[in-house]
């Protein structure tokens, strides 16, 4: 990363960006590495120079690099620009609530909408969480729901992951992941 050699970057959807730009390939892997949340320019311009070990002088003298690039790669559609940080939770809370829209897509179909604008397929048992994640129910009670609904599904996934044990287990992990794809809400 600190070297001006060229490093390939993946986005989830197969496209490539190839960089040689210290600052510009640390911002990246911290942009990857707070995902899916939003980074202030400022917070990723520190978190950059941080991670390349550059005094307060270096850092102001590539502020305008790191700014110029991420405008190039906001043009060529690899990275996103945002005014205000997205109204998701990364973690599910007592009472976890997807939104509105994915609660809805979710009774019709497996591609839903996220509150960051894309759009995720979700497999049968992070669907069937999801909807009954509507922030009347907490984890446990989502679980005594789903093995009343669809006992079968849930006695699928514990035979194919052996790592999960239990009915609750299985919902929380589900509610990680949907968390982390940014479909629920506070």
């Amino acid at each position: 990363m600190i070297s001006d050699k060229p490093e390939k970057f993946v986005l989830d959807d197969g496209t490539t960006a190839t960089t040689s730009a210290p600052i510009f390939k640390a911002a990246l892997v911290e942009l990857y590495r707070r995902w899916p949340t939003t980074v202030p320019f400022e917070d990723l311009l520190t978190a950059a120079a941080a991670a390349l070990n550059f005094e307060r002088e270096r850092q102001a003298a590539v502020r305008p690099l790191l700014a110029a690039l991420l405008v190039r790669d906001y043009i060529a559609n690899l990275v996103a620009v945002h005014c205000e940080p997205f109204p998701f939770v990364l973690q599910s809370g007592e009472r976890p609530r997807a939104s509105r829209l994915a609660l809805l897509t979710a009774a019709q179909q497996s591609r839903v909408p996220t509150l960051r604008h894309r759009m995720v397929v979700l497999p049968p048992l992070d669907r069937a969480v999801l909807r009954l994640a509507d922030g009347s129910r907490t984890a446990e009670q989502i679980a005594a729901q789903l093995s009343a609904d669809d006992g079968q599904l849930l006695q699928q996934v514990l035979t194919e992951n052996k790592q999960i044990t239990n009915a609750c287990a299985a919902v929380s992990d589900s509610l990680h992941r949907l968390a982390r794809a940014a479909l629920l809400e506070a």
